[in-house]
């Protein structure tokens, strides 16, 4: 059976709970995820693959290096330099817990599909990646 890559999501993301929740919840739409932990896992699974082996990206900004990194703190931006590094905004959500709106205005002028605030609305992220892969992705 082939996979195309249209039905594969990628999610950078940290939090336990959450991760489960997204896996689930596209899966349930038909969707393949890929979940990864940290930054260096997610480097490692785009360099073996390709990004373009993923429709979408869901990111949050705020991760650990690696499975190492207990320092978690301010400066945990992996998510931020992993999208520089290797993803193409067009297919990128960007997810955070940061609320202000300077931190929300430089977000979204990077250019990304959209972002979205912790805690998520479910209903909305799997509404608007639906409508991506409708109308967007081909």
């Amino acid at each position: 059976m082939t996979i195309s890559k249209e039905k594969n999501i990628f999610i950078l993301d940290d939090d336990q709970d959450l991760k489960s929740i997204y896996k689930d919840m596209l899966e349930s739409f038909g969707y393949t995820v890929d979940i990864f932990n940290n930054y260096s896992d997610a480097k490692k699974a785009v360099e073996e693959k390709s990004v373009d082996y993923w429709g979408i990206y869901i990111i949050d900004l705020k991760i650990p290096l690696d499975k190492n990194d207990t320092s978690y703190n301010d400066e945990c931006f992996y998510g931020f330099h992993f999208i520089e590094e290797y993803l193409p905004l067009e297919k990128t959500i960007i997810i955070s817990g940061y609320s202000s709106p300077e931190i929300n205005n430089a977000i979204l002028s990077m250019g990304p599909l959209m972002s979205f605030t912790k805690p998520l609305s479910f209903l909305n992220l799997i509404i608007l990646i639906n409508a991506i892969f409708k109308y967007y992705i081909k």
